[in-house]
C-alpha cells in the first residue's frame, strides 16, 4: 500500500484499512470519528492510484466514517482491531463494502431491515401519491384504497419501531447492539421505561461500550433534569468576561434558554421571550440565557439584533458545553422554568402562549 496514517500507533492488537476507491485516484482520505454531535478527524492519509491505507487502534468497536476529497457523502465503517479491506465508489459512498469487521456486519444486518421497511414505506407513498384525486374525478374507488394505504403505511411504522426497539435487546452480545441503541435513542425511539431496559441489559452485555456509556449518561441526566428535581449548578462568563452562576439567582423564578445566534428556531422564538421578559420582569421573574455558539462576535450580534436584555453567559463550546451537556440539551431551542427554590418546574415553554404559560406558574 502506499499510503499509512497511525491514530495512536500502529500494533499487532490495532486496526488495518485497505482500501480501493473508484471514481478518481488521487487525494485525502479521512477518517472521521462521530464525538457527540460532531464529526473528528482521525487520520488524515494520501489516496494514490486509487488506493488507501490506515492504521491505527482503538479501544472497542465503533462506528467510524471514510469521506474521500471534497465529496460530500461518507462511508459508514464499524470499525475494530482487525485487518478490514474496503471498496468504495463516488457516486454511492453510502454503499462503500467492507471485509473483516464482525461488527460492521452485524451493524449493516441491522440497516439491513430498517431499509426493508423504508422501501415498503417509499412504495406505499407512492402509490398513495398517485391515487390522490384530482377535481371533477369518480373517488369513491380511490378513497377506499387510500384509506387502505394509510392503515398499511401506519402498521409499517409500528413495525419498522418495534424492529428498531427490539434488534439490540435479542443481539447485546454484539457490539453492534450499543451503537443500535444508541442511534435509536438519538432518533427517540424508546420511552424512558424502554431505554431503561435498554441500559440494564446492554451495562451487563457491553458495559466498556462508549455507546452504553452514552446511554447511561443520558438515563442518568434525564433524573438529574426531571420535573421536580433540583437544577445543575453551574458558572459561566458573560460577554464582558464576568462569571455568571445559576446560584446568582436564587430566589427567582428563572427561565433558562439554550439557545445559538446561529440556531433560526431559537432567533425566531427571541421575540416570544422579549415580549414576555418586559411584561413579567417586575414579578420576581428573569430570564438567564445559555448560548451554543463558538464564534463570540456573532453571539454578541445575535444579542444586539434580538434585543436580548437579560443575561447572557457562554463557554462557546458549540454542543461540547459541559452545562448543555449537564442539562441533556441535544436540540435547541430548550428552555428550563426554575423555581425560587432552584427546582425545575418545567420544561420547553415556548410560543405566541409563553407568558401566559408562565403567569400560571409564577402567578401560583
Amino acid at each position: 500500500m502506499l499510503g499509512a496514517c497511525s491514530q495512536q500507533g500502529a500494533s499487532g492488537e490495532g486496526y488495518r484499512i485497505r482500501g480501493q476507491f473508484e471514481g478518481t485516484t488521487e487525494g485525502p482520505v479521512y477518517l472521521l470519528y462521530q464525538d457527540g454531535t460532531e464529526l473528528d478527524t482521525v487520520a488524515q492519509v494520501p489516496l494514490e492510484n486509487g488506493r488507501f491505507a490506515i492504521e491505527g487502534e482503538v479501544e472497542g468497536p465503533r462506528m467510524h466514517f471514510l469521506r474521500f476529497g471534497e465529496l460530500p457523502q461518507a462511508g459508514a465503517i464499524f470499525l475494530e482491531n482487525a485487518d478490514i479491506r474496503v471498496h468504495a465508489w463516488a457516486d454511492s459512498l453510502p454503499d462503500l463494502e467492507v471485509e473483516g469487521s464482525a461488527s460492521h456486519d452485524e451493524i449493516m444486518d441491522f440497516v439491513a431491515g430498517l431499509r426493508r421497511f423504508d422501501r415498503e414505506a417509499q412504495a406505499l407513498q407512492l402509490e398513495y401519491r398517485n391515487l390522490m384525486p384530482g377535481p371533477g374525478t369518480d373517488t369513491t374507488g380511490k378513497m377506499r384504497r387510500i384509506t387502505a394505504l394509510i392503515d398499511q403505511l401506519n402498521a409499517n411504522v409500528e413495525a419498522k419501531t418495534a424492529y428498531q426497539k427490539q434488534w439490540p435487546m435479542d443481539n447485546a452480545a454484539s457490539p453492534a447492539a450499543a451503537y443500535a441503541g444508541w442511534a435509536n435513542r438519538q432518533a427517540q425511539v424508546y420511552s424512558d421505561a424502554e431505554l431503561n431496559d435498554l441500559y440494564a441489559v446492554l451495562k451487563e452485555q457491553q458495559p466498556n461500550s462508549p455507546y452504553t456509556r452514552e446511554i447511561a449518561d443520558y438515563v442518568e441526566t434525564k433524573g438529574a433534569t426531571a420535573v421536580g428535581a433540583q437544577a445543575p449548578a453551574f458558572t459561566l462568563k458573560n460577554p464582558a468576561g464576568q462569571s455568571v452562576s445559576l446560584a446568582d439567582y436564587r430566589g427567582q423564578w428563572v427561565l433558562l434558554d439554550f439557545w445559538a445566534g446561529w440556531c433560526r428556531p431559537c432567533r425566531q422564538e427571541n421575540p416570544n421571550l422579549v415580549s414576555t421578559y418586559e411584561a413579567l420582569q417586575d414579578q420576581n421573574f428573569t430570564i438567564l440565557g445559555v448560548s451554543l455558539d463558538r464564534e463570540r462576535a456573532y453571539w454578541e450580534q445575535a444579542i444586539a439584533e434580538d434585543g436580548l436584555q437579560w443575561e447572557q453567559v457562554s463557554d462557546l463550546k458549540f454542543w461540547r458545553s459541559p452545562v448543555a451537556k449537564a442539562y441533556g440539551v441535544e436540540t435547541i431551542p430548550a428552555n428550563f422554568l426554575i423555581d425560587p427554590e432552584g427546582r425545575i418546574v418545567a420544561k420547553n415553554l415556548r410560543g405566541p402562549g409563553l407568558q401566559s404559560r408562565l403567569e400560571g406558574y409564577i402567578g401560583g
